[in-house]
């Protein structure tokens, strides 16, 4: 007996096969789970394949900031008070002794901020007043000694003057000796009268008193030139100590005003050349002396980044481990990202998050140059933020899936 089967053969065939006693032909049946288990073992094989075969690179995130070193020199206030004015931002140079800062006193008393007030103005008038006596002292010991030296230039015209009469009344004097002389001598040997030689000596008589009066004149004149020139050094010495006075009082004043104004305001010094690291203070804000209110970064000092990791994950990190860094000021979609490598990892917790429990220092140097915007070298700002991928090591994949049951204890 032929059992029917599904209509995959035509009648007359089955009947021929039967006949031939070849027995009923079986029927082809369709075995839909045996191709869907199929199509399940192939992904889970390829899975497993990558389980075996494939490598894990454990990354995780944090934040950090960008440090300086043990180079970087802290500046603490030096009076307790209200930051008044910032003299500086971050990143601008500074040489030592520059104004970093203004801090002003935090009393709100108005009686004695009024008090002051006047005190200052009070001491600005007489400066003013010592001013106008100094430029006054000055045009007038210009005008005195002008006036010596021009009187002393007259003098010594006149005193040049003299001297010439004295030279010409003793040549005078001279040759009337020498006449009288020939004249007398001529009169001893009776060839001149006695006339002669009588006038001949009134005139050599006269001479020499000239050239005598002259003497005393220019005696006299050069006393007096002598005494006006002590008179002009005594009077030149007088105009001095009042000046030296004037300078003294003015001294005086200007320290009374500065220790006013250091009473309400007095400037920080900057002890480093560098440049602005970090300013931890605002204006308007309380500082106590010895509060550290700015970091300066000294010259050609190289920054780092300071990274703070989870305890949970400070175990999972070591010296060498490749950091990808992502910094604040610098957009990733424009700058992309930037190498770094561990070199320190810190002992101990240096802080405590709500979120993540203690958080390690972790310390990145940076092996990467800075990109150039607008035809400069960026610079990175000591205390800017970034955030860190940490790169691990590469692990097998089967060892990162089987991680959670060896934590749990579930396998050995």
């Amino acid at each position: 007996m032929i059992r029917t089967t599904a209509k995959l053969f035509r009648q007359d065939a089955v009947e021929a096969f039967a006949r031939r006693g070849l027995g009923a032909p079986i029927g082809a049946h369709h075995r839909p789970g045996a191709l869907a288990a199929l199509l399940l073992l192939l992904p889970v094989a390829g899975l497993t394949a990558i389980a075996v075969a494939g490598k894990y690179q454990p990354r995780m995130t944090v934040s950090g900031r960008i440090i300086t070193g043990s180079g970087e020199v802290e500046v603490a206030a030096d009076r307790s008070g209200v930051v008044k004015r910032l003299l500086l931002e971050e990143g601008d140079p500074v040489r030592r002794g520059d104004a970093l800062m203004a801090v002003g006193s935090n009393t709100g008393n108005a009686d004695q901020a009024n008090l002051d007030d006047a005190q200052r103005q009070i001491l600005l008038a007489e400066l003013e007043h010592l001013n106008g006596l100094r430029d006054l002292l000055s045009r007038k010991s210009a005008s005195w000694i002008e006036g010596y030296d021009l009187e002393g230039q007259s003098a010594r015209r006149e005193l040049g003057l003299i001297e010439s009469l004295q030279s010409i009344a003793q040549k005078r004097a001279n040759l009337l000796t020498l006449a009288h002389d020939r004249i007398k001598h001529l009169s001893s040997s009776g060839h001149a009268p006695r006339t002669h030689l009588d006038a001949s000596e009134l005139q050599v008589l006269e001479a020499q008193m000239q050239v005598f009066s002259l003497e005393r004149e220019h005696a006299a004149f050069d006393a007096r030139l002598q005494q006006r020139q002590v008179e002009r050094t005594a009077a030149l010495n007088r105009f001095r100590d009042e000046e030296l006075d004037l300078q003294i009082r003015s001294a005086q004043l200007h320290r009374q005003l500065l220790d006013l104004e250091s009473r309400a305001e007095s400037l920080l010094l900057s002890p480093a050349i560098g440049r602005i690291g970090v300013l931890l203070v605002r204006t308007g804000a309380s500082v106590a002396t010895g509060q550290p209110v700015v970091s300066i970064v000294p010259a050609n000092q190289k920054p780092s980044a300071e990274l703070l990791v989870p305890s949970a994950h400070i175990s999972l990190i070591a010296p060498g481990h490749d950091v990808r860094l992502r910094y604040a000021g610098l957009p990733m979609q424009r700058f992309g990202t930037f190498s770094g490598e561990i070199v320190d990892i810190g002992p101990t917790p240096v802080s405590r998050s709500v979120e993540h429990g203690p958080l390690y220092r972790v310390i990145v140097e940076l092996n990467h140059p800075m990109p150039v915007h607008n035809g400069r070298n960026l610079r990175l700002f000591p205390g800017s933020s970034l955030e860190a991928d940490i790169l691990g090591p590469p692990t097998a994949v089967w060892r990162r899936l089987l991680a959670p049951l060896r934590r749990s204890g579930l396998l050995p």
